[in-house]
């Protein structure tokens, strides 16, 4: 009976570690997701992910406009705040973006600031005469590409190997029972849409939806070294710090995806610059 009870023992504590092995978030592309990473640049891109969609060539200069008003916009500041991640998406979306090589960002936000204080500071002669930053060499963005999170949410469940245990007439039943009781899965969703707009004739050349699903499994109290995950930074890593943060970019990755067999057929803009660095 002891080596009945013992096997049993070991069954529990194999399902257990089964289930406890998948501590980290399990994602996939449209159910799931996948993480913004690496770089792009003038000289190319490195680490992006493989399932990131990318076009042959450049098509134009785009601007990514996200609203920052209106109550959408309120809405999603809230809720980005119960979540733990940024309100801003606009990092994240720039790094994919780059890195398709389907568009070449141009800054309205922090790029442009900036530029209109070094601009008046010229005009009130606190610079140098000679000053790189003159009037007339901002490139014109020929698209904008407008992000929305549609849906973000996350379920929390307590249920499963405690009730489990309690059914398994074995010795120590009713301790693995209290441990299965501390482990609990957190399911985390998203749903965007991506809209990209003709600047010229503000005709709206495309629109794409994407979603995605997580799910993690913790242990309460951090026991055998499984912990929550920790909220800091800001941009791209802080995204990558919360379940509900790589939904989203997962979701946003999986939008992106179905907008790029759209977006190649665009016209080039003659005055489009189509250099830049290898993809």
């Amino acid at each position: 009976m002891k080596k009945q009870g013992f096997g049993g023992l070991t069954i529990l504590l194999f399902m257990i570690v089964a289930l406890m092995s998948g501590c980290a978030s399990t994602t996939e592309l449209g159910k799931g997701g996948s993480m913004a990473t690496g770089a792009a640049g003038n000289n190319g891109t490195q680490g992006e992910s493989k399932q990131l969609v990318k076009c042959d060539k450049i098509i134009a200069t785009v601007e990514i406009d996200e609203p920052t008003s209106g109550a959408d916009a309120v809405s999603w500041v809230m809720l980005a705040q119960q979540l733990g991640v940024p309100s801003d998406t606009r990092p994240l979306i720039n790094l994919m973006v780059a890195q398709s090589g389907c568009f070449r960002v141009v800054d309205r936000a922090a790029g442009l600031r900036a530029a209109k204080r070094e601009h008046e500071l010229a005009e009130a002669g606190l610079t140098r005469k000679n000053s790189s930053i003159k009037k007339g060499n901002i490139v014109e963005a020929q698209y904008t590409l407008v992000p929305k999170v549609a849906i973000s949410q996350q379920n929390s469940s307590g249920r499963g190997l405690a009730g489990l245990a309690g059914f398994i007439p074995i010795p120590g039943a009713s301790m693995i029972g209290a441990l299965a009781g501390g482990v609990s899965s957190k399911t985390s969703e998203a749903q965007v849409v991506v809209t990209i707009i003709n600047n010229e004739t503000l005709v709206q050349e495309g629109v794409a939806e994407g979603s995605a699903t997580a799910k993690d499994y913790s242990f309460g109290g951090g026991l055998l070294g499984v912990g929550g995950n920790g909220i800091g930074g800001a941009g791209i890593g802080a995204w990558n710090k919360t379940p509900q943060g790589k939904v989203v970019i997962a979701a946003f990755m999986d939008s992106w995806n179905k907008l790029v067999p759209m977006v190649k057929d665009l016209q080039v803009p003659q005055q489009a610059s189509t250099t830049t660095g290898k993809h």
